[in-house]
């Protein structure tokens, strides 16, 4: 009799990604349920597990990529040599590289291919059931007060139910339709989904599945966060165009804008909450605070940071505190930027590897030289809407960068 090996079943892949992506270090389970010790070991135990599982089903010896290899051990040795030139006493170092090693052995037991179907099926259940709960939710507010139980977050302590995979805030007056989904805010949720749309769209080796693509759109639109909104508008509409050039789906591509044009400004026009909300996220391009300033004020407090210690950085601890005094409160109180906060902190050879990876990633698109390029822009815009230095997942896209087999 054959042995199953249940590395070959979807289910092993969909848990293992829906795990990675709920203990991310920007989701309220991984800030108020369960800790980063406890998150990593619960990813160690996933992949020894497969591995485990792997050589003895497979009775082979599991070979892996040696310049994936030197790219870990590269990026590993460049953050450890930053704590030692810094002197910085900071544990966040030892986090970052476990993040890393975990990501790496997770591209070396998972091929890209599998990885891929398996986020975008994740983040679609993730969109399809924040919408139902948090709309539920916001609805009958008095169904769930007092089942559900609540969390407090920030200096704020906004309040949200929690729903398990999904978080509804309900502010103290009036209601916010915001969909936060399981992170900490709708502008953290936009990323993950604007890189299942990228996958969807361009990296994709079969035509890709309109009704993901509308669940995806219907959800960057719930999210109201303006990062998601305009980068989702960018890679629709390059996409159309790009698309154009197949007169078989000419017709389709174009009813189906119209469609969705339609729904759109009828919900818009109709629906206060939608109008409200597109409103609010377009009206922080040209008002002078908000998301955008924060972003904007980031960008230029970290490169400013990075240009006063080009090539060894500030590190952890003092690239936080002392750059963020020095550069940061002149803008904004958070730091929403991954591109320069690794420059700032970590120095130029750290920084510069993570963004040559970043470009390498977009090479995985088998599409011509203007896509790669609108791609990269809107990896871009959407990494930087945060300050994503620490993701796993992020990670395991710069590591299939290098070699998509496992």
């Amino acid at each position: 009799m054959n042995r199953i090996n249940p590395l070959k079943k979807d289910w092993f892949y969909l848990i293992s990604i829906l795990v990675f992506i709920m203990l991310e270090p920007y989701t309220y389970i991984s800030m108020y349920k369960i800790n980063t010790s406890i998150s990593l070991l619960i990813i160690s135990f996933i992949l020894v597990a497969g591995y485990m599982v792997k050589y003895i089903t497979s009775k082979k010896v599991i070979m892996i990529s040696v310049e994936k290899l030197l790219f870990m051990l590269l990026l590993v040795i460049l953050l450890l040599l930053n704590k030692l030139l810094t002197n910085d006493n900071s544990a966040f170092y030892f986090i970052l590289v476990i993040t890393i090693g975990l990501a790496y052995f997770a591209t070396e037991l998972f091929d890209f291919i599998k990885f891929k179907s398996a986020y975008s099926m994740v983040i679609s259940f993730l969109c399809l059931f924040s919408i139902i709960v948090t709309y539920t939710v916001l609805f009958f507010p008095n169904l769930f007060i007092g089942w559900l139980p609540s969390i407090y977050h920030g200096p704020n302590s906004m309040r949200f139910l929690d729903a398990g995979l999904n978080f509804v805030y309900l502010p103290e007056y009036g209601v916010q339709y915001r969909n936060y989904s399981i992170f900490r805010e709708p502008g953290v949720f936009q990323f993950y989904i604007i890189i299942a749309l990228i996958f969807e769209l361009w990296i994709n080796d079969g035509p890709p599945k309109k009704s993901r693509i509308f669940l995806y759109c219907i959800t960057l639109v719930s999210t109201f966060s303006t990062v998601g909104l305009i980068t989702g508008i960018i890679v629709l509409f390059s996409y159309l165009i790009s698309d154009m050039k197949n007169s078989n789906n000419k017709v389709k591509w174009l009813i189906g804008v119209f469609v969705f044009f339609i729904a759109f400004t009828l919900g818009y026009f109709k629906i206060p909450f939608v109008q409200e909300g597109l409103n609010d996220s377009f009206g922080k391009l040209s008002g002078g605070g908000g998301s955008m300033a924060s972003r904007s004020g980031s960008l230029i407090s970290y490169f400013n940071a990075w240009y006063n210690k080009p090539f060894i950085g500030w590190g952890y601890t003092r690239g936080v505190y002392e750059a963020g005094e020095l550069y940061l409160k002149k803008y904004t109180e958070d730091n929403t930027n991954t591109i320069f906060t690794n420059l700032a902190f970590f120095g130029l050879a750290y920084g510069a590897t993570y963004q040559y990876l970043l470009i390498k990633f977009v090479s995985l698109s088998k599409k011509d030289l203007v896509v790669k390029l609108i791609i990269f822009i809107v990896l871009m815009l959407t990494i930087n809407s945060q300050r994503f230095i620490e993701s796993m997942i992020i990670f395991m896209l710069l590591f299939y960068s290098i070699s998509k087999k496992n």
